[in-house]
């Protein structure tokens, strides 16, 4: 029963159970985050070690954005602007 409030109790009571005290339930759960945190090069953590990766993994999120109702609106905005400045040019405004 992941992902609720009685499922999370049950298994914090099962783990409280596995370990005979609460000091020793509370030191694996010290070296459970001591191993996450020590794991790998601090400095080579996601994009940090190469900003064109980033750049295009920036990209392909763009272009699969769930927005495109936005977009199109945004694209005939500048539709829009174009014929106007073009007009404007045309009358000498």
């Amino acid at each position: 029963m992941p992902q609720t409030k009685t499922g999370a109790q049950k298994a914090m009571e099962t783990l409280k159970n596995k370990f005979a005290t609460e000091q020793q339930y509370h030191e694996w759960r010290q070296s459970i985050g001591a191993k996450g945190g020590t794991m790998g090069d601090p400095t080579n953590k996601g994009f940090a070690s190469d900003r064109t990766r980033a750049s295009e993994a920036g990209k392909i999120g763009g272009k699969a954005s769930r927005r495109t109702a936005i977009k199109k609106v945004e694209t005939e905005a500048k539709h829009q602007e174009k014929i106007q400045k073009a007009w404007k040019e045309q009358k000498g405004l």
